[in-house]
């Protein structure tokens, strides 16, 4: 065998006992989570019916529909929250290493942390944080009615009787 070879295959050898008990983990956690999966198919019943298959609520019949419409602003809330919650962790992880990073560390998190905030400032420019109605922009308001919903737009401040003078 050439020696190049040789030192090759010694090398492949450490690499291989170093990442054995990785694979191994691995290997484990994929065979329980699939091993779990087969049995609950497997034990589980079978039969669908209409009773099992209505909504449960603690005894009492079930009234409406379970899905609530939730406001779009409300997941765009939750996605930006993710978002930065992210960041902070990427900042932490920093602080941590900062003192080994050394100078391109505190380039690379400063070049971070200005893209992130102007990705906030555009989006507070473009509305994505207004969760609720302002004091000056025009609502529109769901009146009941008895034949319907009426849709009618008036401004947030004359609900509150704020507009004008008052």
């Amino acid at each position: 065998m050439p020696e190049s070879l040789q030192r090759a295959v010694a090398g492949n050898s450490s690499l291989v006992q170093e990442l054995f008990p990785l694979a191994l983990y691995t290997a484990m956690a994929v065979a329980l989570v699939g091993s779990l999966l087969v049995a609950a198919w497997w034990l589980g019943e079978k039969k669908r019916t209409d009773v099992k298959s209505a909504a449960y609520e603690s005894g009492v019949l079930p009234t409406g529909t379970a899905r609530l419409a939730y406001p779009v602003p409300f997941y765009l809330i939750a996605i930006f929250f993710i978002v930065f919650d992210v960041e902070a962790v990427f900042i932490f992880i920093w602080a941590v290493a900062w003192d080994t990073l050394g100078m391109p560390g505190l380039i690379h998190i400063t070049v971070f942390i200005m893209v992130l905030l102007l990705g906030l400032c555009w989006l507070w420019k473009k509305g994505g944080l207004d969760w609720g109605p302002s004091r000056g922009r025009e609502n529109a308001v769901l009146r009941s009615h008895h034949d319907g919903l009426v849709k009618v737009a008036r401004p947030l401040a004359d609900e509150r009787g704020l507009h004008g003078g008052e």
